[in-house]
């Protein structure tokens, strides 16, 4: 979630090319731990050096972080401040 939060802040700030790569990180985080019934693992956390999935699957917040990004790098505000 902290990542969404964070491309969310570099979209904001105009980098958002770095944006882009740190969405692309979190959607391709979110696959990680998938079954054979679905494309998306959404796992609750990524181990840091081995990068396999741990904890809980399919978590809001994993598939929150893309929304938010996503939404931020499009040029869309969704928390009703401004700078």
């Amino acid at each position: 979630m902290v990542t969404g939060f964070y491309a969310a802040s570099l979209a904001q700030r105009q980098k958002g090319e770095a944006a882009k790569t740190y969405c692309l990180g979190i959607y391709e985080a979110n696959r990680k731990g998938a079954g054979k019934d679905t494309d998306a693992g959404f796992p609750e956390f990524l181990h840091g050096k081995r990068l396999t999935p741990g904890g809980t699957d399919r978590m809001a917040w994993s598939a929150a972080a893309g929304v938010i990004s996503e939404h931020y790098i499009a040029g869309a505000r969704l928390f009703g401040y401004e700078d």
